[in-house]
């Protein structure tokens, strides 16, 4: 997911937003610098409208590490971008072409196959005529009550052999079977430095390891909805550090 929505929320396991991105801590922003990002999300999370615009405050994924991060710059949400069939996003406003909203509703399968595909009843219907989306409509991270749609996160409805490219230590809800290669299960285990330099050098032992032979990925089973998982990026891009920008 090299060039995402303007706006778009990503979780990163690393301590630093990376270039084109910001940390999501209720900070007001200029609107004259993000013109594209203020029209999408107004004053959803405060700000004046007239000189400022402010950015949700979502808290770290867990105590340990992980920090909720939102696209400055990227593509408008009235077209499409590369996506992986069954990837969840964190979209704080009305879903883009391509993309469902999770709120659990049923589906028809004739209609959308290729989700069927991954998801099969893992979220309801019948199997035959229908299937179910997930329901993470009570998923944190939360919208303020009574702004936007009622679920932040919506699932891609593209075709099979779709694919897209993450960045190093990003870390997205899939459906278990719909995982891309170059990603993990977040549940604490221990990857080898030697095999894994880049990762580590984001990572270090913030999540366990010996910091000379191995090193661990964050533990984010207990925090995965019911049919989902996190899964950590470990074959991507590498994330460059913003320029200091005083914000």
């Amino acid at each position: 997911m090299i060039n995402p929505y303007i706006g778009e929320v990503t979780v990163f396991a690393f301590d630093f937003a990376p270039a084109g991105w910001i940390a999501c801590q209720g900070q007001l922003l200029p609107i004259s610098e993000y013109t594209e990002l203020f029209s999408l999300i107004r004053t959803t999370f405060g700000g004046d409208g007239v000189t400022t615009f402010g950015l949700p405050d979502f808290s770290s994924l867990t105590d340990e590490g992980g920090q909720y991060c939102m696209s400055l710059f990227g593509i408008v949400p009235n077209v499409k971008r590369d996506a992986i069939p069954g990837e969840l996003a964190l979209l704080p406003y009305d879903p883009p072409p391509a993309w469902i909203n999770c709120h659990g509703q049923i589906l028809l399968t004739a209609q959308y196959q290729s989700l069927f595909k991954l998801l099969g009843t893992t979220f309801g219907g019948n199997g035959t005529t229908t299937f179910g989306i997930p329901d993470l409509k009570a998923a944190p991270p939360l919208l303020p009550q009574g702004s936007g749609p009622a679920s932040i996160y919506s699932i891609a409805n593209v075709p099979s052999g779709c694919t897209t490219e993450g960045i190093d230590a990003e870390v997205k809800l899939f459906p278990p079977s719909a995982a891309p290669n170059g990603w993990s299960l977040c549940e604490g285990q221990l990857l080898p430095i030697g095999s894994n330099t880049a990762l580590f050098s984001l990572l270090m032992t913030t999540y366990g390891g010996d910091g000379e032979t191995n090193f661990a990925l964050p533990d984010f089973s207990k925090l995965s909805p019911p049919g989902l998982q996190y899964f950590i990026c470990t074959l991507g891009v590498y994330p460059s550090r913003p320029e200091a920008t005083g914000l």
